[in-house]
């Protein structure tokens, strides 16, 4: 596929990589893999991150080799006049809504304005947006899709090794799940080239502030127990977003710790399931089960109950439109029939 892909791009002078939503170590690591390698071969490239990324956010990541050459903005700015690209790929996305910034209000961008274009993703459910697909749900994440398929190992350095290594683990959650063998002999390779690896594990799995445990005890408090469903849900309604006075990076907080700490992580229940209203007409959710013990396909079972959205058999994402508690009776309604 190496020379594929590059035959494809052989006369794209001016590339546009659109990293996707939601932000994670693998949607940036693979799209500053690919802005370093293409840069290598000749190529004049933009990374683009597609909303504007929050302080916080920001200050997180900023330890990640080349952060700062990521532009953060709506791309739908890019698509309102004259486009200077002559090529675009997407990199670790299904769908395309997660290429833009989906919660403003505004119409699709018209990625077909820009004629050459791949899609690369190892997401489960996927819709093709590319002319050229380079797809491998078997694999842990869209770098080690990237540095299966397409970069050579002996064209990554350090500093990309770096990023490949943020990547992985944060999409296995540090070899927790969803890798295989080949993950492990990658990840091997990428410590040989000179991965640094400590900066990583201390800002994903240590040095948790203060408020970080208050929002645990905030989220523990409002779970909802399913058991003949092996199911725990937290809900977020927008009344209470508004009596507890609740920013974005309280929402943002909660939905990490949802995920981390407790979806998968309770005897009994092997699924998880995170509803935010975000407005008193869409709801927004995340999934997460257990590699062991979830039998369910969830992806399959939301979008029977009316979502939007795509992922992976345990850990996916949708939308729904409607009230809280009736999106949520649809859920439970279709999980019953799942089980």
């Amino acid at each position: 596929m190496h020379q594929q892909f590059k035959e494809y791009l052989k006369d794209s002078k001016n590339i546009l990589i659109l990293c996707s939503q939601p932000l994670d170590f693998d949607s940036l690591g693979s799209g500053l893999i690919l802005y370093k390698y293409l840069r290598k071969i000749g190529k004049k490239v933009s990374v683009i991150f597609p909303r504007k990324m929050s302080r916080e956010e920001k200050e997180f990541n900023a330890f990640l080799p080349g952060f700062s050459d990521i532009l953060d903005q709506d791309i739908r700015e890019i698509f309102k006049g004259e486009i200077k690209y002559d090529g675009i790929i997407f990199l670790d996305g299904g769908s395309p809504t997660q290429f833009f910034d989906s919660d403003q209000i505004g119409k699709e961008p018209d990625f077909s304005r820009i004629k050459t274009s791949v899609h690369i993703d190892h997401h489960l459910s996927q819709v093709k947006l590319g002319n050229l697909i380079i797809h491998d749900p078997t694999l842990s994440s869209t770098v080690e899709v990237l540095l299966t398929s397409v970069i050579p190992l002996d064209k990554i350095d350090a500093q990309m090794a770096t990023l490949a290594y943020a990547g992985i683990v944060g999409d296995t959650g540090n070899f927790k799940w969803g890798f295989t063998a080949k993950t492990l002999v990658l990840a091997g390779k990428l410590l040989d080239i000179g991965a640094s690896v400590q900066e990583i594990f201390e800002k994903t799995f240590f040095s948790k502030s203060p408020d970080y445990f208050k929002t645990l005890s905030y989220v523990a408090q409002k779970l909802e127990f399913y058991p003949k469903l092996g199911t725990v849900i937290f809900s977020l309604p927008n009344s209470l977003i508004k009596k507890d006075n609740l920013k974005e990076r309280d929402i943002d907080l909660m939905g990490d710790i949802f995920t981390v700490e407790i979806a998968r992580s309770i005897k009994g229940y092997p699924r998880g399931i995170r509803l935010t209203e975000e407005s008193p007409s869409r709801i927004k959710l995340s999934f997460r089960g257990s590699n062991l013990y979830n039998k369910i396909n969830m992806p399959e079972v939301l979008t029977k109950a009316g979502g939007s959205g795509g992922g992976h058999f345990n850990a996916c994402g949708f939308s729904f439109q409607g009230e809280l508690g009736l999106v949520k009776r649809k859920i439970i309604q279709e999980l019953r029939k799942a089980i």
